[in-house]
């Protein structure tokens, strides 16, 4: 939206499909940790900057669509970027389902002398346990931090929004160089994504939780990963509202803001 690519929408789609399915891989790959999806962000995010903006985050993408004020002109952008977000994070998955082997075999192949790869190299896809996800308590007492994992992923995607917004806005945006910006975008995810590890870091990305949810739901062998996946179901309304909305908020407070630092020029701002 940010690029001003309406007329190139299929490579628009292509770099936050591409993107957002390589990000999904590398969490895949480390058994949900955010971490491998973090140091792909700010290359996939470089190369995408001028095509689509390198959301790869349907948070991100709704609170640029709110802080650009133009519905009508942005909306079809918009949709066909959350789609290309969500079918890259499901392609992903299916990318690591095929890359990575099954724990099951893995064992049965374990002390066979013809195989090369001893079964300690072989990951496992789906974690023992949530990884960085949310502690529940007793289960008799019930799910205990609802409210607290909505509340961490409302706040978190705001401020990612908020400031994403900000400096993709040239008129207040801090430096014109990509490099600093995409470093600062890096250090500023990686603060929301470490500020919501007690309530699954992937849940700030609605895309990324909804295919990880997805692959834990439907390939959960053993009871550990079935509790994996029966804890990671439970709040995915929390990881797919939760974002949203805050992204959403990001993006009206990126107008404030913009108001707020005089920008010039800027024919999206608001009066407060």
């Amino acid at each position: 939206m940010e690029t001003n690519n309406k007329e190139k929408k299929i490579g628009v789609a292509a770099y936050e499909l591409i993107g957002t399915t390589f990000i999904m891989l590398g969490v895949m790959v480390v058994n949900g940790y955010y971490s491998a999806g973090l140091a792909l962000l700010p290359f996939m995010t470089l190369l995408a900057w001028d095509v689509s903006g390198g959301h790869f985050n349907p948070a991100i993408t709704i609170g640029m669509y709110v802080s650009r004020m133009n519905f009508g002109g942005d909306l079809i952008t918009m949709l066909i970027m959350v789609t290309a977000q969500f079918a890259g994070a499901f392609l992903g998955v299916f990318i690591g389902w095929l890359a990575l082997l099954d724990k099951t075999w893995a064992d049965s192949f374990a002390d066979d002398p013809k195989v090369l790869v001893t079964s300690s190299w072989v990951g496992t896809v789906a974690p023992s346990l949530p990884v960085g996800g949310p502690d529940l308590g007793d289960p008799e007492n019930g799910f205990t931090r609802d409210w607290q994992t909505f509340w961490a992923m409302l706040m978190t995607s705001m401020i990612l929004s908020l400031f994403y917004c900000s400096i993709k806005n040239e008129a207040i945006a801090p430096s014109d160089n990509k490099i600093f910006l995409v470093v600062a975008i890096q250090i500023v995810t990686s603060g929301c994504v470490a500020a919501n590890t007690l309530f699954g870091d992937i849940g700030i990305n609605p895309a990324l939780a909804s295919g990880y949810i997805f692959f834990e739901t439907t390939q959960a062998d053993y009871p550990n990963e079935k509790i994996a996946s029966d804890k990671l179901n439970h709040y995915l309304w929390a990881y797919m509202i939760g974002p949203l909305l805050g992204g959403s908020f990001g993006g009206l407070l990126s107008l404030i803001h913009a108001r707020c630092a005089n920008a010039k020029g800027r024919d999206n701002s608001v009066d407060v």
